[in-house]
């Protein structure tokens, strides 16, 4: 088997829920950031503000699930035979849990 240049399902950390998670947080503690006042300027200054402070949030647990799920995610590669695995919806699941 070769070995594909870029496989997002074998990153231990995939950016997808990574966002989820982001986004997750950011509505927890700025609900009001999408009523920003202002042109697309202000709101990208505002996003620069917090998005570092709620970055620092994210607990490590969460990524520490998701390198525990590799074992599981290789397998599912594996059995998929390079196409894509069925594990996504669920791993996205567990992440929300």
């Amino acid at each position: 088997m070769g070995h594909p240049t870029y496989f997002p399902d074998l990153n231990p950390i995939q950016v997808e829920y990574v966002w989820v998670e982001l986004k997750k947080q950011l509505r927890q503690q700025y609900p009001r950031i999408g009523y920003t006042s202002g042109a697309k300027k202000a709101v990208r200054r505002r996003l620069a503000q917090v998005l570092p402070l709620v970055c620092e949030t994210i607990l490590e647990g969460f990524f520490e699930k998701l390198c525990k799920l590799m074992p599981n995610r290789v397998a599912a590669v594996l059995e998929a035979r390079g196409g894509y695995p069925k594990y996504q919806l669920v791993l996205f699941i567990i992440l929300l849990l």
